[in-house]
């Protein structure tokens, strides 16, 4: 990709503020998946407000695997060729590329999860099973003490 500095920078910029705005709301859950936001930006939530914007209902989608995976991927690719590879940047390029390990992690959860679920089959009963169900445990004979 060859593109100028000042178009990676507004990218990189861009990419940050989709997903901050994305994950907003989700910090503690992203955090009790071990999947935390890094605590440099975790003031940077609260923001999006729907209802403080005419009047609109508070959008209640869960996270999207694909959408996190899709922003993960574009932050870590974004701070592999740009400007952060210099040594000034060191610390902004690690906590940029712990925010996107972090978001992929979260995604590959989700999909384990969905995954968990799709494979949940009730259990059916075997033949043998169904036969011990049906087999008579007890002969019971007909005697003095049945009546």
């Amino acid at each position: 990709m060859c593109v100028n500095a000042p178009v990676l920078e507004g990218n990189l910029v861009n990419c940050l503020s989709e997903i901050l705005w994305y994950i907003d709301g989700y910090h503690d859950t992203l955090a009790r998946r071990a999947c935390g936001v890094p605590d440099q930006l975790a003031h940077f939530q609260n923001y999006y407000k729907p209802v403080d914007r005419k009047h609109k209902e508070v959008d209640k989608t869960n996270l999207k695997e694909e959408v996190l995976r899709n922003h993960a991927t574009t932050l870590l690719l974004l701070c592999e060729d740009s400007f952060l590879n210099r040594e000034i940047w060191t610390s902004v390029c690690q906590l940029l590329v712990k925010l996107g390990e972090s978001l992929m992690n979260y995604s590959e959860y989700l999909v384990e999860q969905k995954s968990n679920v799709e494979t949940k089959v009730p259990k059916l009963a075997s033949d043998r099973e169904h036969y011990e169900v049906l087999s008579q445990k007890h002969h019971i004979t007909p005697g003095s003490h049945s009546r």
